[in-house]
């Protein structure tokens, strides 16, 4: 009986050591798939992620639909056809 007692436990330690090991891969790469996520949501927006005002003719940038930039925090969603090269 003490056998399985322990099994049991040890077999509940290694269950809780994998889900923390889970957790923080999870944790480490999930906010770099936001990222490509946000750079998604502006091209199906009509425009373009760019890191400077400068890449852009314009000041009139894209948002969302709840008035937020679609992009990372350092870029800009500038419209395709004002995007300089």
């Amino acid at each position: 009986m003490e056998r399985k007692a322990e099994l049991s436990i040890n077999l509940i330690v290694i269950i809780v050591i994998a889900l923390l090991i889970l957790v923080v891969i999870v944790f480490i790469f999930g906010g770099r798939s936001g990222e490509f996520g946000r750079a998604t949501q502006c091209i199906s927006l009509g425009g373009q992620c760019v890191s400077s005002q400068f890449d852009c003719a314009t000041t009139d940038y894209l948002r969302d639909a709840q008035g937020r930039n679609p992009c990372a925090s350092n870029q800009y969603c500038c419209p395709a056809t004002y995007v300089r090269r």
